[in-house]
């Protein structure tokens, strides 16, 4: 039996699929995927403190959202495969760049350049999505193979570090973007719209500036930025609670292949129930994971269950999210303005954590949580509310 039978997709939405999954996680977010390796790796190798690099990294994953939301309105009428490639040779030269010539004035120029090549290559992947006749089961699908690559970074990362510091890491990573240059061959070159053109769908771009739209961005800002909170903190976290910084790699790995069935199971689902439910459900799930890793500092034996729990929530919250995206606008433009929130988001996050962490302790972190959780949910409501009901399914 051939992969299309197994999977329920014919050999398009198999292109469609994995040269989304090589533009948005292979090469898109692989600095997010990467980030407590990068974080670590760079404050060892150039004795930085936490404040500079985070302030690094938030320059690179800044300049990925400006690039890829810039893109965003022109998604519907531009040479997908070529962007994608462009962004992705961009990206590889700045990660090559950046092992060469690694001291942190250098890195402050050339890490926002990769940035915004990431950020093309994003915004291709995610219009794409919007193509399929399925975004749901693509969505979850993609995410299935994006935690499986998470695992495999969580294996390789650490020993690039180990033997080679932040050069290594730089270096693995471009090494993965040149290997996922062969899935973006198969990216459709333009927009072919699959079913019913909403009134989204129109050639002008007020789409992107609609109530259920901005509701949306809202939605992947929140989401990210909640998500990289904790995510970029993770290992302090587990340093607090009692646990040694290889103990809370190993957990990180566990959960990342136990991650593998949030995605699995919103592909196994798709829209069977709509989307409103799975949804909501996710960001909620996903947002008290994350509450209960901040408040796990108070309470240690609560750390291991959120953490183990941690990918799983993440995946299938961010695939009926992303899948919820694309069904509003069958260009795609509102899915790739929608990775440009989620990348903010991700830059936003560790930073805010920071302050909150220094300021107020994890307690407030804790409490933040909570609060983003709550506006994501609001965000996704006031978005299902005004979407038109003939082009949103659920």
């Amino acid at each position: 039996m051939s992969l299309s039978h197994k999977v329920g997709l014919d050999d398009e939405q198999l292109r469609i699929l994995f040269s989304s999954f090589g533009s948005v996680s292979g090469v898109g977010l692989l600095s997010y995927a990467a980030l407590p390796f990068l974080i670590g790796a760079t404050m060892e190798s150039l004795d930085l403190n936490a404040a500079e690099v985070g302030f690094l990294y938030t320059l690179e994953f800044l300049a990925a959202a400006t690039s890829s939301l810039i893109l965003a309105p022109r998604t519907g009428g531009i040479n997908r495969r070529n962007l994608a490639f462009a962004g992705a040779s961009i990206a590889i030269v700045g990660s090559l760049a950046s092992a060469w010539w690694c001291s942190y004035e250098a890195l402050l120029v050339i890490r926002p350049f990769t940035g915004a090549g990431a950020g093309l290559t994003l915004a291709a992947g995610n219009a794409t999505i919007a193509n399929a006749r399925h975004p749901a089961k693509i969505a979850g699908l993609m995410n299935v193979l994006f935690a499986a690559l998470v695992l495999v970074l969580m294996l390789l990362l650490p020993v690039l570090a180990k033997s080679w510091g932040v050069i290594g890491v730089f270096l693995g990573l471009a090494a993965a973007m040149f290997i996922f240059l062969a899935l973006l061959l198969l990216m459709p070159q333009r927009v072919n719209v699959i079913g019913p053109v909403s009134e989204a769908g129109q050639s002008d771009n007020t789409v992107l500036i609609s109530v259920s739209a901005i509701a949306v961005f809202a939605a992947f800002f929140l989401f990210t930025m909640r998500d990289s909170m904790a995510w970029g903190f993770a290992e302090r976290i587990g340093t607090e609670v009692g646990y040694s910084s290889a103990q809370v790699g190993g957990l990180l790995s566990v959960q990342a292949l136990i991650g593998l069935l949030g995605p699995a199971l919103a592909a196994l689902i798709g829209f069977r129930y709509g989307v409103k439910l799975p949804l909501l459900l996710g960001l909620t799930v996903a947002g008290l994971t994350t509450y209960a890793i901040f408040l796990s500092v108070d309470i240690p034996g609560l750390f291991e269950i959120p953490v183990l729990c941690w990918t799983a929530g993440y995946f299938f919250g961010i695939s009926y999210l992303t899948a919820f995206a694309a069904s509003l606008d069958s260009e795609g433009r509102i899915a790739a303005a929608s990775g440009s929130a989620l990348v903010l988001g991700v830059a936003v996050g560790p930073a805010f954590a920071g302050y909150l962490i220094t300021y107020g302790g994890y307690d407030l972190g804790a409490w933040a949580q909570l609060a983003m959780t709550v506006a994501s949910i609001i965000a996704v409501v006031i978005s299902l509310k005004w979407a038109h009901d003939t082009w949103v399914p659920g």
